[in-house]
């Protein structure tokens, strides 16, 4: 965690932010992955009265956590755990990118996926290793605001324009406070 620059109205830093280690990133990963296959396991339980797991069903499902478990691994091996960030929050509004070092893993990442999906002749996969590529910057200025959640435990700023345009500011220590004083007054005038 660094902070690079800091006048008045300008805060920018580079900050390391632990995959499974703030609450809000296991509640999104959550509302991503698991949640989907829980209402899934459920529906199918449901409609065939528990004769699901009977079945050959439960094989899925260890499929399904061995899978989870894969991409746990994948990512602590690859990523080392962590994804580093850069935020400029400034009067204009909030910019987020990925640092360039993970921008270089992300495009290996996403290229490695579309590759072997063309082998494995699966067009939604490639779609999703291109689609992985257009979230590494973000921007937000404050006239589109709707909301500011503060989560002074974790350190995290949580800005929403709209239903798919949020960023999630993840704060040092050491400006956090400062930080949540100026999106206070930027957001309230």
């Amino acid at each position: 965690m660094t902070d690079k620059k800091r006048t008045k109205n300008e805060f920018s830093w580079s900050i390391d932010i632990p995959i499974f280690g703030k609450k809000l990133v296991r509640k999104q990963l959550f509302i991503a992955l698991i949640l989907p296959f829980l209402i899934l396991v459920l529906f199918l339980a449901i409609t065939s009265r528990g004769a699901v797991f009977d079945s050959g069903f439960k094989y899925f499902v260890y499929l399904i956590l061995a899978l989870f478990f894969l991409t746990y691994l994948f990512t602590k091996i690859i990523y080392k755990g962590i994804f580093t960030s850069e935020f400029i929050v400034n009067e204009k509004g909030v910019l987020y990118q990925t640092s360039e070092q993970q921008k270089r893993k992300s495009k290996a990442v996403a290229f490695l996926v579309m590759i072997l999906s063309v082998f494995a002749k699966t067009p939604g996969a490639a779609a999703a290793g291109y689609a992985s590529q257009t979230n590494l910057q973000n921007q937000i200025s404050w006239q589109d605001v709707k909301s500011i959640e503060y989560h002074d435990k974790d350190k995290i700023i949580y800005v929403k324009a709209n239903f798919s345009d949020k960023i999630a500011i993840f704060c040092t220590s050491d400006n956090y406070n400062d930080l949540k004083n100026f999106t206070q007054n930027l957001f309230n005038n």
